[in-house]
């Protein structure tokens, strides 16, 4: 990766009807979670993500810290509204 160059993700999650959150899109290649709580598919990202672009992507440990991770959380049966954006770094 070239220096000073900066790569951002997207990943999208949603509540399904059982109440389980699950990955609905994401730009992370191999990217597949679910679980219980919002807060716990956040520590999972934070956790699998930098392992998934690494083995993925070929992104090196020390070009992470020029890659951006947005996480967007949409809700079903609102109108399909979209819920605030959530930037992990």
């Amino acid at each position: 990766m070239a220096e000073n160059s900066k790569r951002e993700f997207r990943v999208e999650v949603e509540r399904s009807s059982d109440g389980v959150y699950i990955i609905k899109h994401s730009d992370v290649p191999g990217l597949v979670l679910e679980s219980e709580s919002f807060d716990e598919i956040i520590d999972a990202l934070t956790d699998f993500v930098p392992e998934l672009l690494e083995r993925n992507l070929n992104i090196l440990p020390d070009e992470l810290r020029e890659v951006t991770l947005q996480v967007f959380h949409s809700r079903r049966n609102r109108n399909n509204k979209s819920g605030p954006r959530i930037l992990v770094e």
